[in-house]
């Protein structure tokens, strides 16, 4: 699932998508792809736990596009990603019960 998503979020940023070998597009996804984990750990934690299906890649795809593209800025989440994320969250509410 992570790679997958790395990938689309590879294509999202205009990136080269390089699983192997050394340089510095290697270290661009190597980077990319710890956000990836990362993103996931997150909202995992806040109980969204993605199960590798093309909309919950896509959604962590968007989440993780913009926080790369947010890192050094404080501007709030997009309303758009804000309502995916909260239908999301209550569609695992839904699934729990």
């Amino acid at each position: 699932m992570e790679e997958t998503i790395l990938k689309m979020v590879c294509v999202r940023l205009n990136r080269v998508y390089t699983p192997t070998g050394s340089g510095a597009e290697y270290d661009l996804t190597q980077y990319l792809r710890d956000r990836v984990s990362a993103a996931i750990q997150e909202l995992e934690r806040a109980g969204i736990h993605p199960d590798g299906g093309p909309a919950d890649n896509l959604f962590v795809a968007d989440y993780v596009c913009w926080e790369y593209a947010n890192r050094e800025k404080q501007e709030p989440m997009p309303e758009w990603l804000r309502l995916k994320r909260w239908e999301r969250h209550m569609a695992e509410k839904r699934r729990r019960t």
